[in-house]
């Protein structure tokens, strides 16, 4: 089932205490405890839907005080805290990909033995990812069914949901809540595990971290593992530069995107959190900038942009051939594939920089090979250039009036207001920007 296109420019603040974690099309906000408190922006995000609105752990009844907290890896951070009696360490370990791991230890720092009680309250409002990211999300009509240790959300078609289950003797509610009671010698600590799996389509999705498994074999673990092996170092007499530079990468490695349909074909992913996507204009510029580190973030992109290139004229989407897409949201069927997802191709600068992109990575020493096999893409973006891109012929690039649903303005900035004249007034359409122009320019010269 495809979804019509929701775009919008303003989103709800992801507030400075929350902690992010993503890996691909999964993301996840929590509080600086490790909670999902059923607030705002938190919860655990797959392919566009929040499928988890609340996940908040209470040890003998009482909330657990945060003490630090630490980024282990993009889609991976470790949560300490105590108890209100400073007798227990609480410690989580959580793991995002396409679905979340959370590992839970509990150390006795006292002498002697004592019991512990173990509450999670979860719930899965199945929300959608516009709604949350605007703040109108509403209160999901899900259901909650509870069986051997395992709570299961269904929202009302049984299409999507939520499957959370406990290890070590957990014990599950039809309240959303799970239990664990356990005794704790003096000095010792007790460990359980806890898997998130999301529904979609009525199918489970795989996780990436599931309990069974050690994390560090894990292929989103391995995958960044190798990644910033092969970035370079850079040594500086600069205070705080090399480090900014090393922060940098592993971030970009947190952005990739790896399509179920091309494993192997890394993309750059817009920005972290509402838009672990793929973008036109985001992923062309994010890898034409970061084509000093890896130029095959920049080959992958253009390969995967050519191959949703438009082929038709569409008024709901704004396809048209040989225009590049503005961006892709996932389907709510069970793929998490870009080719089975929405494509919007609502933007006028994408087309011309996926020229000057190519020109730009042939110039960076990119096999002739990769090259050839986009200059069919390259033809067809020029085409559009000079034909559906400059309607009336004046050597313009320029859009028109949006369709429903559209932004009203198809450049970088895109909000309703984003593009007006110095006393304030909105120009109406058509319009052609400037920068799209020296786009233009680019391509024609590259």
């Amino acid at each position: 089932m495809t979804r019509p296109p929701a775009f919008t420019e303003e989103s709800e603040p992801v507030p400075a205490a929350t902690v992010t974690l993503v890996e691909g099309e999964t993301f996840a906000i929590s509080d600086a405890g490790g909670d999902m408190a059923s607030r705002g922006v938190e919860g655990l995000f797959v392919a566009d839907t929040r499928v988890c609105s609340r996940l908040s752990l209470s040890v003998n009844g009482s909330p657990i005080e945060p003490l630090t907290v630490t980024k282990r890896a993009p889609f991976a951070a470790s949560f300490v805290g105590r108890t209100s009696d400073r007798a227990l360490l609480v410690f989580r370990d959580l793991w995002v990909g396409r679905g979340m791991r959370v590992d839970m230890r509990v150390r006795n720092l006292t002498t002697e033995a004592c019991t512990v009680r173990l509450r999670v309250a979860v719930d899965a409002d199945m929300a959608d990812l516009f709604a949350v990211k605007e703040g109108r999300e509403e209160p999901g009509a899900t259901r909650c069914a509870a069986t051997d240790g395992t709570l299961t959300f269904s929202a009302g078609d049984d299409h999507e949901g939520l499957i959370v289950r406990g290890r070590g003797d957990a014990r599950a509610a039809s309240d959303g809540t799970l239990h664990w009671k356990v005794d704790v010698a003096g000095g010792d600590e007790w460990a359980t595990c806890l898997e998130l799996v999301a529904v979609r389509a009525g199918e489970p999705v795989v996780p990436q971290y599931p309990c069974s498994q050690p994390t560090e074999r894990m292929v989103p673990t391995a995958r960044q593992v190798r990644w910033t092996k092969r970035l370079p170092r850079l040594d500086s007499d600069i205070p705080g530069l090399a480090e900014a530079v090393t922060h940098t990468g592993d971030d970009l490695g947190g952005l990739r995107l790896f399509d179920p349909d091309h494993p192997d074909d890394p993309v750059i992913a817009a920005g972290a959190p509402w838009y672990m996507t793929l973008f036109g204009r985001d992923s062309i510029l994010t890898a034409w900038m970061a084509l000093l580190l890896d130029p095959n973030l920049a080959a992958a992109t253009l390969r995967a942009l050519a191959r949703l290139q438009g082929t038709r004229r569409d008024a709901r989407t704004r396809e048209e051939p040989g225009r590049i897409l503005h961006e892709v949201r996932f389907s709510r069927g069970p793929s998490l594939a870009l080719a089975d997802g929405d494509v919007y191709y609502g933007t006028v600068d994408a087309t011309p920089l996926f020229v000057m992109l190519v020109h730009e990575l042939w110039r960076w020493g990119a096999h002739w090979g990769e090259i050839r096999a986009l200059l069919r893409a390259v033809d067809a973006a020029l085409d559009w250039i000079a034909g559906p891109g400059d309607p009336d012929g004046d050597g313009y690039v320029e859009y028109g009036r949006p369709g429903a649903g559209s932004p009203e303005n198809q450049g970088w900035k895109d909000s309703f207001d984003g593009v007006s004249f110095a006393d304030g007034r909105v120009p109406e359409a058509p319009i052609a920007l400037a920068e799209v122009q020296a786009y233009v320019y680019g391509a024609w010269r590259a």
